[in-house]
């Protein structure tokens, strides 16, 4: 076999890792810039081809034409394999395959609450068996645990709209759509091919096989039609017999209830502690009490829809509210019919929108935070929700939330003194 990896980002380097400790003939595409990140791994094999051109790769000579998952459809290389209808593959598929389809596959997505669910569903799932593992686009390539898996290993794979792009032979005992709404509009070629590629990851399923959805949700229901031979399962359908958790808001009860559905498919048990004891994942409405202040930090908030789950949460407290950054299509004018105490915008969205009744607007965030702080009286609530990706002015969400929580600690600080 001959492997060909396109990109040069954390997943095609444990690409490169496995398939060079399998004795793999393989071959990697890099850009210039990229090329630094290649060379501690020269010394681990001698035959690795380095192209830094696409076209000058004859890819009839590939059997697997591995992806990176940060080569968006709309990269130009990638269009040109697309429109010559070159077979890519993901990393996780490529994994699938080197461990000859071993494991029971457990696939999440949605555009939003996909990493708190598998998150949750992980540590429900690891309290009852070892034999567990997961991966995905939480962070984690699957390739990499490879060496872990067996027949009856339970793989939890977080899935993004990108890696469902190149899926052909990955089959999933259960898949699991949270939700749809628009995003990636930076990054795709149109809203129906995001939706249908969401859809991607139920296509092998067969009638043994189960696909769990919110039937109440108007995209889903749009998308799914007579084709699909799983057993569909309405998650909203399933009954909690408790209330008190950590995880805040309606958005988060929904992701408890797909937990809670997968595991009676599986036969195991809801454990209420571990629900109750469960943290909200780092900045994922992720809470600190500064004397009277609440600062609620959701760097990972990337989509309208979670502005909107956020501003939700906290709807019976007054809101100063910090959102922008770089706009993925989402359309923000509803924060014009609510009433919030202060609506501040950052980042490049500050400088795109003209229809927005803003109290503040400003490109960078200190000057953002600072702003807000020099409002926040008792019992306010501090939401940094951002709505929008990190792209403009961080390297991702959570060097975003770090910086803001400098910020806040500098800022606070000040006027409580």
């Amino acid at each position: 076999m001959n492997y060909l990896l396109l990109g040069g980002g954390k997943t095609s380097l444990e690409c490169l890792k496995t398939l060079i400790k399998r004795k793999k003939k393989v071959s990697i595409c890099l850009q210039k810039e990229e090329l630094i990140k290649i060379k501690e791994y020269y010394s681990l094999i001698e035959d690795v081809y380095v192209f830094n051109n696409f076209y000058d790769i004859d890819f009839n000579k590939y059997d697997f034409i591995v992806r990176s998952p940060g080569l968006s459809i709309l990269n130009p290389y990638i269009k040109y394999l697309k429109e010559n209808n070159i077979k890519l593959v993901n990393e996780m598929e490529l994994a699938y395959l080197l461990t000859n389809k071993k494991g029971y596959y457990i696939g999440v997505t949605g555009s939003n609450g996909k990493t708190t669910t598998v998150s949750l569903l992980y540590e429900c799932i690891k309290k009852q068996t070892n034999n567990v593992i997961l991966a995905g686009n939480i962070g984690i390539p699957l390739i990499s645990l490879i060496d872990k898996i067996n027949n009856y290993t339970i793989i939890i794979l977080e899935m993004s709209s990108f890696q469902l792009e190149d899926m052909h032979e990955l089959k999933f005992d259960i898949a699991c759509i949270l939700n749809l709404s628009v995003n990636h509009l930076d990054n795709v070629l149109n809203l129906d091919y995001y939706y249908k590629s969401k859809f991607n990851i139920t296509n092998l399923q067969t009638s043994n096989d189960y696909l769990i959805i919110d039937s109440n949700d108007t995209l889903i229901n749009q998308y799914l039609n007579s084709k699909l031979k799983a057993k569909i399962i309405n998650y909203q359908k399933i009954e909690l017999n408790f209330n008190d958790y950590k995880l805040k808001g309606e958005h988060n009860l929904k992701n408890i209830k797909a937990v809670a559905t997968i595991l009676k498919i599986l036969g195991f048990n809801l454990d209420y502690q571990i629900i109750k004891k469960f943290e909200p994942l780092q900045y994922h409405l992720q809470e600190k009490q500064y004397s009277n202040h609440l600062i609620v930090n959701d760097s990972k908030s990337t989509t309208v829809e979670s502005l909107k789950s956020a501003i939700n949460t906290y709807k019976d407290r007054n809101i100063i509210l910090i959102f922008g950054g770089k706009n993925k299509g989402g359309n923000f004018l509803f924060l014009n019919d609510i009433t919030l105490k202060k609506k501040i915008c950052f980042g490049s969205l500050s400088k795109e929108i003209t229809d927005l009744y803003l109290d503040y607007k400003c490109y960078d965030l200190e000057e953002a935070v600072q702003y807000a702080c020099n409002y926040m009286e008792k019992d306010d609530v501090l939401l940094f929700s951002c709505g929008c990706s990190s792209f403009d002015l961080f390297d991702n969400y959570k060097q975003r939330g770090e910086v803001f929580n400098r910020l806040v600690s500098k800022y606070i600080n000040e006027i409580s003194n």
